[in-house]
């Protein structure tokens, strides 16, 4: 067999690792060679060096492009923190914020100019509605409302007069804004109902009711619904046994709504009841009743009473997220009379007379109402804009008055987790 035959035979069996073999030549060294442009030409002696510096070389250059990867990947990383810094993270959720804008025709009032956005967001204006507040003297205030789920940044443009100071409160909240020129800026962190007082005045005030997002809303298409989308209704309604009337955001009902004799019936939604005369909601007679998120205006009679609700020999009803204006002499803002499991939460009222009042049996409304008063505001939370002026009643009063033939009858302890009077926002 010729040499270079021989030669080739011992390289492949070395190769293969039949023989484990040392042995390397020159036709060895000159095909790893060819193999590998990296490595250098290997010598043959009888030894590993060779094998060794080819590997120690691949290695060298492998770790040089990881050291390369790696430096990029840093950079990248380095380059990349401020730019996700800008964007919310999956356990900051964005606020997602509703506005309602108020159907063509309603009263506003000039004197504010109102922006909410989502934090860094795009501003959304917000119509200022007027209604009216004082006794004997009667003012032009302000009120605007918008849905929120979280943190919302608010402005404020006094256009009156000159801006010198500002008080922002609500119930257990004080909020101190950033003053530039005419114009007032703040934060809110989520559903609350704020005052906002310019330059001391508690009369032309504006407040803002920062709802929280509705939860399934009715559909237009559901039978058992009286659906009234944005716009204005002049009529009174009758809610049935059953039935639910939905006063979307942006509706404007002039007119009351009577649930006399009711049982599972409900008012739900974002709009609001403007003007309506005597009682804006009737509550006689009925069980299981819902009155959540709506906004009574300018309700009563003239200087003859009024309420914004009134409940009589009822039971098993809720009032929630309810807000109300009521300048009229003698006006109350929720009567309650010989009921049970009644539960007020979450409410604004400004009123003349009682925000809140509870009887037993009494005649009222050429009506008497007999039987105990139990269970009645279970929670109560109550925000009354009310200055006290002379003459001018209690948030909350009791009165464990009988009529005759019903000796014995009284009223029951009422339970409330802060406080039956709630809070006073503006007491002065």
């Amino acid at each position: 067999m010729p040499k270079s035959t021989r030669k080739r035979k011992k390289w492949a069996l070395n190769k293969h690792g039949y023989k484990g073999s040392n042995i390397l030549n020159t036709d060895v060294a000159s095909q790893l060679h060819k193999n590998s442009k990296t490595m250098p030409l290997i010598s043959a002696k009888g030894d590993n060096k060779g094998v060794e510096c080819m590997f120690k070389s691949s290695w060298f250059h492998t770790s040089n492009m990881r050291s390369k990867l790696f430096s990029f990947l840093l950079a990248f990383v380095i380059a990349f923190i401020p730019l996700a810094a800008n964007f919310p993270s999956k356990a900051e959720a964005a606020t997602t914020l509703q506005v309602y804008p108020a159907p063509a025709g309603i009263p506003l009032n000039a004197d504010y100019t109102v922006q909410v956005r989502e934090p860094g967001g795009v501003w959304q204006d917000l119509d200022e509605y007027r209604t009216t507040v004082g006794h004997p003297t009667k003012y032009n205030a302000s009120f605007v409302y918008f849905d929120t789920d979280g943190q919302v940044e608010m402005s404020v443009t006094y256009n009156a007069g000159t801006l010198t100071s500002a008080r922002i409160r609500g119930l257990n909240t004080v909020i101190t804004p950033n003053i530039n020129g005419n114009t007032m800026t703040f934060s809110m962190s989520g559903p609350m109902k704020l005052s906002v007082e310019v330059n001391g005045d508690i009369n032309k005030h504006l407040m803002i009711f920062a709802n929280p997002l509705e939860v399934n809303p009715p559909s237009p298409s559901d039978p058992n619904v009286i659906y009234l989308g944005p716009g204005i209704y002049q009529e009174d309604y009758t809610v049935p046994s059953g039935k639910t009337l939905y006063i979307a955001g942006g509706a404007v009902v002039q007119g009351a709504i009577n649930f006399d004799n009711a049982t599972n019936a409900k008012v739900i939604g974002r709009g609001v009841l403007d003007r309506p005369v005597g009682r804006a909601i009737s509550v006689d007679y009925a069980n299981q009743i819902t009155i959540d998120g709506i906004i009574v205006n300018n309700y009563g009679s003239g200087n003859n009473g009024g309420c914004a609700i009134n409940v009589g020999n009822s039971s098993n009803v809720l009032i929630n997220n309810f807000k109300a204006y009521g300048v009229n002499k003698w006006g109350d803002g929720i009567d309650v009379f010989s009921s049970t499991n009644v539960t007020i939460n979450d409410a604004y009222i400004r009123s003349h007379d009682d925000s809140v009042a509870v009887y037993n049996a009494r005649a009222n409304g050429g009506r008497i109402w007999y039987g105990d008063t139990k269970n009645n505001i279970r929670t109560c939370r109550i925000s009354e804009y009310k200055p006290l002026f002379p003459g001018v009643q209690e948030i909350c009063r009791l009165h464990p008055r009988t009529v005759p033939g019903d000796v014995g009858r009284e009223s029951e302890t009422l339970n409330s987790a802060n406080g039956v009077a709630g809070s006073v926002i503006n007491k002065q």
